[in-house]
Order: structure tokens, then sequence, then C-alpha cells
């Protein structure tokens, strides 16, 4: 049964899915991942200028 329906999902699946897919990956997931980055890292970066005494 179940290995009917994993062969049913992937016969469904064409260049267009995977194209749509890829591109979320990329320009969405991958844009929300970087910005994700960038603002932990300015968290870091003020937590340890605040426990440090660093004003800059």
């Amino acid at each position: 049964m179940m290995m009917k329906e994993l062969e049913a999902a992937i016969s469904k699946i064409d260049k267009d899915m995977v194209e749509a897919w890829v591109k979320d990956l990329v320009v969405n997931k991958t844009f929300i991942g970087f910005r994700f980055q960038e603002c932990s890292q300015e968290d870091r970066s003020a937590n340890w200028k605040k426990i440090s005494g660093i004003n800059s």
C-alpha cells in the first residue's frame, strides 16, 4: 500500500514542480536564512558589546 502511494506521488513530479521547488529553495529560503543569520550576528554582536562594556 505505502509503496503504491509513493510510486503515485513520484509519478506526479514534473519539470515545473521541480523548478518551483528549486526557486523557492534558492530565492526564498536562502534569503530568509541569510537574513536570520545576519540578525543573529547583530544580536550576538550587540550582546557582546553590552557584556564587555565596549561602546561603538
